[in-house]
């Protein structure tokens, strides 16, 4: 049966240095959970800290309702999936599959049994009398995760476990992971520094920085309401533009300064932004479009780079001392180097205070 998973105020210091500080997560059973963020930023030491493989620092980890603080790893009720695969390379596959079990001294017959299982769920039947160095990487991995499989555990603990893959290879192993778990059910945590493997992944998502939760959501929460500007300049392909502007009063309309162009706001930012002294205006790549010449709610930059992708570009537009990318679609390509003008969806904008980083303005009546 899948598990719930709580921390609760857990610490972990390397010497003098807090790597994870005061993280409070509670997980439902059968959730499926992503850990995302920067390299270094805590999220691998909190999965190994549930997997009883770090010692915690302080605060609690529970399981299942039992606090398993000072428990083995082997009895937490949790398996886990490395990234580099960590198989026996002179075993078989069916060998590597049940290492566990033979060595918890489960019967040959029950044994044999979980190992068809999981090589059913997970298209290896052909493969059980090979050895890891025959298997392409994709292979292992799933080898990996049938080693995981037959331990029915309580809860699957994934540390990167795609890293090591190419692009083609990882698009299809996300999609036999999200498989795998709409079959058993499973509680899953997942680490990942790929944004795009969290966004198509999760249930939820925990973007981490510098050892403390920046924000939890759904992948939708995250993409449109970020609580901070680093979660917006994180979660998104390409990133949400994030840059320096200042904001001006003429007439009682509160504009926003981009480049030298004012942009209108709506009269209910005024308040929200009352105490910012500095702010960032954020807006996506997909809310920038070309415009007329004489639109008078435009900004005006020039085109530094095009990166073409088919059905869309990604067009690179210095305006003013930032650089912002814009998503435009359909086939006919900008051209580079050459001036442009652009509209801005002021109903899909972002306001954050540069002291505190929080989203302070995000015009939500007016996007939904």
């Amino acid at each position: 049966m899948p598990a719930n998973v709580s921390l609760t105020n857990v610490v972990k210091k390397f010497g003098p240095v807090n790597v994870v500080n005061d993280v409070n997560l509670e997980i439902t059973p059968g959730e499926f959970v992503v850990l995302v963020g920067p390299s270094g930023c805590g999220k691998s030491t909190t999965l190994r800290m549930v997997a009883g493989l770090e010692h915690i620092s302080g605060g609690t980890i529970s399981i299942d309702g039992k606090v398993v603080n000072h428990l083995a790893p082997k009895d937490r009720g949790v398996a886990m999936v490395f990234q580099n695969y960590a198989l026996y390379p002179h075993l078989t596959v069916r060998d590597n599959i049940s290492f566990g079990l033979r060595l918890g001294r489960t019967p040959r017959k029950e044994i044999d049994a979980k190992v068809d299982r999981a090589a059913s769920i997970l298209e290896l039947g052909p493969l059980l009398d090979r050895q890891p160095a025959e298997l392409s990487g994709g292979q292992r991995q799933r080898v990996a995760m049938g080693r995981a499989i037959v331990r029915d555990p309580q809860v699957f603990l994934f540390d990167e476990p795609l890293s090591n893959l190419d692009a083609k290879l990882r698009t299809q192993m996300r999609t036999e992971i999200k498989r795998l778990h709409a079959r058993l059910g499973n509680t899953v945590m997942y680490v990942t520094h790929d944004q795009l493997e969290a966004m198509t992944l999760a249930d939820r998502i925990v973007v981490m920085r510098k050892g403390v939760i920046e924000q939890i959501g759904t992948p939708s929460e995250l993409f449109n309401s970020p609580a901070t500007s680093f979660v917006a300049t994180f979660i998104g392909s390409p990133p949400m533009n994030v840059f320096p502007c200042t904001l001006t009063s003429d007439a009682d309309r509160l504009a926003v300064n981009v480049g030298g162009d004012k942009l209108a706001l709506p009269e209910r930012a005024r308040h929200a932004v009352a105490n910012s002294k500095e702010l960032l205006f954020g807006v996506r790549p997909e809310d920038i479009h070309l415009a007329p010449r004489d639109n008078t709610q435009a900004i005006h930059g020039h085109v530094e780079l095009v990166e073409p992708l088919g059905g869309e570009s990604f067009v690179h537009v210095r305006i003013g001392d930032a650089t912002l990318i814009v998503r435009s679609e359909g086939r006919k390509l900008v051209e580079s180097d050459k001036p442009i003008t652009l509209h801005v969806d002021l109903q899909r904008i972002y306001l954050f205070d540069v002291a505190t980083d929080r989203c302070v303005f995000h015009d939500t009546e007016a996007a939904s």
